[in-house]
């Protein structure tokens, strides 16, 4: 271990270096966003040093990148917001009415892209912003419906599912589960194709991968990352994080520790390698 970076009070969810890799960002349960700058000390050498704190979530923070805004960051009190690279000072947020959790982000040139729990992707313009008594807002500039990809549910499913769900409730008092109404969007990507355009990769816990264009925002592709995978092996329901190179190759990781990368160019001979790492936390981007 070369460097031990303390401070946070919770499970780290997020990391996120700058493109010059002299500084990290870090988000947590413990509802604080942190920025560690890489310093040149004279008897230690190289060190990271704790640049400052920032606080305002409400609820956990699930995800932090750097944009040419600031850092955004997301959390599960339905808002994402900007912070001052400088000083860590709050200098707006993005409020999702519509949904009560934000879990992803990415950002691309000065718009934000994230994806929250009512099954849509919603597009912001960083540079665009209201200011009123309740602070600095931005507005939502578009919204990208994703398509539905849950397996649809027979009468004849729906009720076995509610016997067993009352066997199980008889023999043990269950903690109550917040019904989902979309579904899951696990990982949102924006990448530059091999042909140097760039395109938006939505991946969902149903197993299906949309790739979007982000010229015109319509959807250019579907295929299904968990393709000839069995569920022994990934399941799609664990799937947490999501990362795509400029080559079509795309990364999955779970919460169990596996991590699936593949190509998507491969139609007719998919092909897949799957890294397990059952022995560590849960793989978070």
């Amino acid at each position: 271990i070369e460097h031990k970076l303390l401070g946070h009070k919770g499970v780290i969810l997020a990391l996120n270096f700058n493109e010059e890799g002299d500084q990290l960002v870090s988000a947590s349960d413990d509802r604080s966003v942190r920025l560690w700058r890489l310093v040149f000390d004279q008897q230690q050498g190289q060190t990271w040093t704790q640049t400052w704190v920032g606080w305002g979530h409400t609820a956990r923070v699930w995800n932090v990148c750097f944009s040419c805004e600031g850092l955004v960051s997301t959390g599960e009190d339905g808002t994402s917001r900007l912070w001052d690279n400088l000083n860590g000072e709050q200098l707006g947020q993005i409020r999702n009415y519509a949904s009560q959790s934000i879990w992803s982000i990415d950002v691309c040139n000065n718009f934000a892209l994230l994806g929250t729990n009512d099954g849509s992707v919603k597009i912001w313009n960083l540079r665009c912003k209201t200011t009123h008594a309740l602070g600095t807002e931005y507005p939502c500039l578009s919204t990208i419906l994703i398509p539905d990809d849950r397996p649809k549910i027979t009468p004849e499913a729906s009720l076995r599912d509610t016997d067993r769900t009352k066997t199980i409730v008889d023999r043990k008092k269950k903690k109550k589960k917040t019904n989902i109404k979309a579904q899951v969007i696990f990982g949102i990507e924006c990448y530059q194709r091999a042909t140097d355009d760039y395109a938006l990769a939505v991946g969902t816990r149903h197993g299906s991968l949309f790739i979007f264009s982000l010229y015109d925002f319509k959807l250019q592709e579907t295929t299904n990352w968990h393709d000839g995978i069995e569920d022994n092996m990934v399941r799609t329901t664990n799937a947490s994080c999501l990362a795509i190179s400029r080559y079509q190759i795309a990364a999955i990781g779970t919460t169990k520790g596996e991590l699936v990368i593949r190509r998507l160019n491969c139609a007719e001979n998919p092909t897949f390698d799957i890294i397990n790492a059952r022995n560590f936390k849960s793989i978070q981007k």
